[in-house]
């Protein structure tokens, strides 16, 4: 029986890799595409083969929110993998990376994701959240690092 049952997750899990793998143009994606998504976010295999690509990542991107207590009290709190529940991770980590890019459309996304924080950290009314985001390029690690926090938000009593 517990062979059953581990053969049957390694077929499982091996075709939901697969799927999530090929292109999203395919109808194999139509029906199963959803299913095996959901799966592989919930377990935290999201990560795209371009890894492996001939053109693999350049950036590595941390997030942090700087706090200002009305008494004018600074802290920073990480957002990483590190700091974050195992059950969060992957959905907080995947909204990161999309608020993070600079365009117009994402400040009004980063606002509100600051502002869902107030409430999330028991923050205060009158505290001050600013979102940076620090984007270090791998293959060139003598260029400085850029950083963006264009993002702040008041916390207020709801």
């Amino acid at each position: 029986m517990k062979r059953a049952c581990i053969t049957v997750f390694f077929c499982i899990h091996a075709v939901a890799i697969g799927i999530g793998s090929i292109p999203s143009e395919g109808e194999v994606l139509a029906g199963f595409g959803p299913i095996a998504h959901m799966y592989l976010n919930a377990t935290g295999q999201w990560q795209k083969w371009n890894l492996f690509a001939p053109d693999p990542l350049r950036t590595f991107s941390s997030y942090s929110v700087e706090i200002v207590s009305p008494s004018q009290q600074k802290r920073s709190i990480p957002i990483t993998a590190e700091s974050l529940p195992w059950y969060e991770r992957t959905n907080i980590l995947k909204i990161m990376r999309q608020v993070s890019n600079t365009n117009e459309e994402q400040m009004y996304l980063r606002a509100a994701l600051l502002h869902s924080l107030c409430r999330r950290f028991k923050l205060p009314s009158g505290s001050t959240l600013t979102l940076v985001t620090t984007i270090v390029d791998v293959l060139d690690p003598d260029h400085p690092p850029s950083t963006n926090d264009d993002v702040s938000v008041s916390c207020n009593q709801a």
